[in-house]
């Protein structure tokens, strides 16, 4: 009677099992931190373009497809072979600072008031014209 000695076989095949279990546990814990990282990196960009007013586009592109709304598409389409004539909107230095600096209290308050609210006078040259105006 002969008489195999398994336990070589078996230590063997549980190394083999072993490594395996490692690898993909360390492939799940890689896939696991991505995850973690994707939707860490969603938050963050998502608070930066809270921060800079940047939503609304944003918004109305998960409204429409939340609504199954595609016409935006080829809207966008037209859009792009479009056209537009260069113009020029001149803002004094002056003015100019004036915009900045009630653009940055409305961003802090995170609504536009009354009080943030000013006439600012301008010009816009479109072919060979000027026209006044007033920016509000």
């Amino acid at each position: 009677m002969e008489i195999h000695d398994n336990r070589i076989k078996n230590s063997s095949l549980k190394k083999i099992k072993k490594w395996f279990g490692l690898k993909k546990a360390i492939k799940t814990l890689f896939i696991f931190i991505a995850f973690i990282g994707f939707g860490f990196g969603c938050i963050v960009y998502g608070a930066y373009l809270n921060k800079t007013a940047q939503t609304s586009v944003l918004k109305m592109f998960l409204i429409r497809l939340s609504e199954f709304d595609f016409s935006f598409i080829p809207k966008s389409i037209k859009s792009q072979a479009v056209e537009i004539n260069e113009f020029t909107i001149d803002v004094n230095f002056k003015n100019w600072e004036k915009i900045r600096y009630l653009r940055e209290r409305a961003l802090v308050s995170g609504r536009i008031s009354e009080e943030t609210e000013e006439d600012v006078p301008a010009r816009i040259r479109f072919q060979n014209h000027t026209y006044k105006l007033v920016l509000v």
